[in-house]
């Protein structure tokens, strides 16, 4: 999944397909310590992906590794793969969930806006040595009301 998603979208993550593909089965699995990874699947065949860190503070969690395929975007699946991770968080009692977007990737940011996400005003360097920004986006955790659970199309590892 994460091939395909840095095979299709490449100037939409911090990561390059280069790094994907010299990475041994050992780092793959260390990577995705730590953290949480929805697969979303059509039939049996996965159509998107999204993952969430808890954050450093222990107050927040950060939504990463977010893409859904080509064939499958405008179908509510990028919405379902978002609620599974605001699912995950608030059952880990954090008040935030953040993430960040390339400028001008304005098809997710309308995704992460439609799902209660705004801008902090926070930017950064997608990579370093590269003049590409990313902007950070919030969705508060703590004032909403309790939510009916999102039925999550598949979840495991990739």
């Amino acid at each position: 999944m994460r091939l395909a998603s840095l095979r299709d979208s490449p100037d939409a993550f911090g990561a390059t397909l280069e790094e994907g593909l010299t990475r041994s089965e050992d780092q793959w699995r260390d990577g995705l310590a730590g953290r949480v990874q929805f697969v979303a699947f059509a039939g049996k065949e996965p159509v998107g992906t999204a993952g969430g860190i808890v954050a450093a503070t222990g107050d927040a969690v950060e939504l990463v590794s977010m893409w859904v395929r080509r064939d499958h975007r405008r179908e509510g699946v990028g919405g379902r793969l978002i609620g599974a991770v605001v699912d995950w968080a608030q059952s880990l009692r954090v008040n935030e969930l953040r993430l960040w977007v390339v400028e001008d990737n304005l098809v997710a940011e309308r995704a992460y806006a439609k799902n209660g996400f705004s801008r902090t005003g926070a930017v950064q360097l997608v990579r370093p040595g590269e003049p590409r920004m990313e902007f950070e986006m919030v969705r508060r955790l703590d004032a909403l009301p309790g939510r009916r659970p999102v039925r999550v199309l598949g979840e495991g590892p990739l």
